[in-house]
Order: structure tokens, then C-alpha cells, then sequence
């Protein structure tokens, strides 16, 4: 004999799990946007710090002097703009995540709102499933309970799985586009070191600038991908072959790489690069996902039909 409203139940127990997460995300992204926006305050610090750095070796003053007597000013100079250059990068992609997190908390909150009576309403069947199952004594109804409670702990594990699937999307999305724009601004810079002039100068710099964009999204996302990747058991991560931890530093290592593009074109190769390596590293984490959601479902069958025979 089963639970009479066993369907509604699930439902409830499925939306009030989902309701659990989107509030622990909704958390976690307050934290995460009062990281970011500490980190962004340190880092216009420091852009304007060397701002200042830049404007002084710009200026006649002591120290200009003091370079131009030693000869190595127009070195000092780029040194400083380069250090310029890599705080505005910086800034600007922290800029970017608050925005982007900022959205995500409103989205969430909506969300949230749209299924909170989902709790009251699963605490109520909840109670009335146990007064059911207590009033079961045959052994009948044992194995049933647990064939069942077993199909509902894979039933939400593939709603978690497919929440991480999702969440890989839109991160292979944008270091897709990453790459074949670093890709792009490797042709043109190969074109500006043999003539191509300002054109071919100006269209590798804007090809930078849409990596940089890209990146900034990618990372957001990425931040998104490894939340929802704890909430998913994937044996096969303990290798130690993908370290999600790398994740959130994936943003500093591009743009320590892409700094001095504007005049090593060697630079823009090696960020192509490490965009490649994370874009393999999502993708191999996307399959094992894959692979899990599939065995989720074939244990569902399995028990679907042990079910089956129970009740005949």
C-alpha cells in the first residue's frame, strides 16, 4: 500500500529542496559580492596608484630627470604603464562580476519567492506521510518503503546533476568565444608585426578588449559551476585531475598572461592557451555529468520495476 498522496509529496519534497538551495545560493552570492566588491576597492587602490606612477614619469619633475640622466626612462615608462594596464584589467573584470552577481541575487530572490510556500506545504505532508507509514506492519510494506525512498534520493540527484549540467553551459559558452577571439587577435597581431599598421593594431586590441569581457563572464560562471558541482558526488574528481579550486583564480592567471600582448605576441598564444585548459578540464567534468545522470536514470528503472513486483 503507498502513501495516497505520494505524488504531491514528491513534488513538495523536490520544490522544498530546491527552495533549501536557492537560499543557500542566495547566501553564498551576498558572500561572494562582498568579496568582490572588497576586492574591487583594493583594486582601484591600486589603479590609481599607478595611475599616479604613470603620470609622474609623464610629467618634467625630479624623477623624470633622474631617468632621463640615466638613460632608461622610456624603460621605466613602460614598465609603469604595463603595471597600469594589468590594475585597469583587473578592475574593470571586478567591476564586471558585481555587476553580474548583482543580477544573479535579484534573480534568485524572485526565484525564491515564486515556490517559498513550497516548505509550509511539504512540513504538512511530511507529517501525514509518517502517521501513514506508521500505521504499516507487514513486511510487504518495509521493502516498499525502501524501494521507493531509494527512487526519491535518485530522483534528487538527477534534479542536482542536471542543475550542474546547466550550470556548464554558459561557461563553455563564453570560453568558447574567448578563445576564437584571442584567436582572431593572434591572426592580427601576426599581421601587425609584419606591417599591417594602425588598422591591424587598433582591430588586435579590440579583439583583446572582447576577450577580456568574455573572460570577465566566464569566470562569474565558472564561480556558479563549481556551487553547483558540490552538491554532485563524481567519484571519478578525486584523481586529483580537475581541481575546481583553480576555478577562482582563473581570472588573474588570464590577464597576468595578456598583459604585455600589446607588445609579445607571444603572450596572447599562452592566454589562448589557458583558455584552452579550462575549456577541457568544464568539458570533462561535463561528461562525467553526463555519464551520472544516466546512471541516475537506469537505477531509477531498476527500481521502478522492483517496485513493480513488490505490488504484484
Amino acid at each position: 500500500m503507498q502513501f495516497p498522496k505520494k505524488e504531491e509529496f514528491q513534488k513538495q519534497r523536490l520544490l522544498k529542496s530546491k527552495l533549501d538551495k536557492l537560499r543557500a545560493n542566495f547566501k553564498e552570492s551576498h558572500s561572494r559580492l562582498k568579496a568582490k566588491k572588497a576586492r574591487g576597492t583594493k583594486l582601484k587602490e591600486i589603479l590609481e596608484k599607478e595611475q599616479r606612477d604613470v603620470k609622474k614619469l609623464d610629467e618634467l619633475n625630479l624623477t623624470s630627470l633622474f631617468y632621463n640622466i640615466l638613460g632608461n626612462k622610456d624603460e621605466k615608462q613602460e614598465k609603469e604603464r604595463q603595471e597600469y594596464l594589468k590594475a585597469k584589467l583587473q578592475y574593470d573584470e571586478a567591476i564586471e562580476e558585481i555587476k553580474l552577481i548583482e543580477e544573479d541575487i535579484a534573480k534568485l530572490q524572485i526565484e525564491i519567492d515564486l515556490i517559498k510556500n513550497s516548505e509550509e506545504r511539504y512540513r504538512i505532508l511530511l507529517q501525514e506521510k509518517e502517521e501513514f507509514l506508521l500505521s504499516l506492519q507487514d513486511e510487504r510494506a518495509k521493502d516498499l518503503q525502501e524501494i521507493i525512498a531509494e527512487i526519491e534520493k535518485n530522483e534528487l540527484q538527477i534534479q542536482e546533476t542536471n542543475e550542474a549540467l546547466e550550470a556548464s553551459k554558459p561557461v563553455l559558452h563564453y570560453l568558447n568565444e574567448t578563445f576564437k577571439q584571442l584567436e582572431s587577435a593572434e591572426s592580427w597581431g601576426t599581421l601587425d608585426m609584419i606591417g599591417g599598421g594602425l588598422i591591424s593594431t587598433a582591430i588586435k586590441h579590440g579583439k583583446i578588449d572582447d576577450a577580456k569581457l568574455g573572460i570577465s563572464k566566464a569566470q562569474f560562471h565558472l564561480d556558479n559551476f563549481a556551487r553547483e558541482l558540490k552538491d554532485v558526488d563524481i567519484p571519478d574528481r578525486v584523481d586529483g585531475s580537475i581541481d575546481i579550486g583553480n576555478f577562482n583564480t582563473f581570472g588573474d592567471y588570464f590577464f597576468d598572461g595578456l598583459i604585455f600582448d600589446f607588445i609579445v605576441q607571444e603572450k596572447i598564444s599562452k592566454s589562448k592557451s589557458h583558455v584552452q585548459r579550462v575549456y577541457l578540464q568544464v568539458s570533462r567534468i561535463e561528461t562525467m555529468l553526463k555519464n551520472q545522470l544516466q546512471s541516475l536514470v537506469n537505477n531509477i528503472k531498476e527500481k521502478e520495476q522492483e517496485k513493480l513486483q513488490v505490488l504484484e
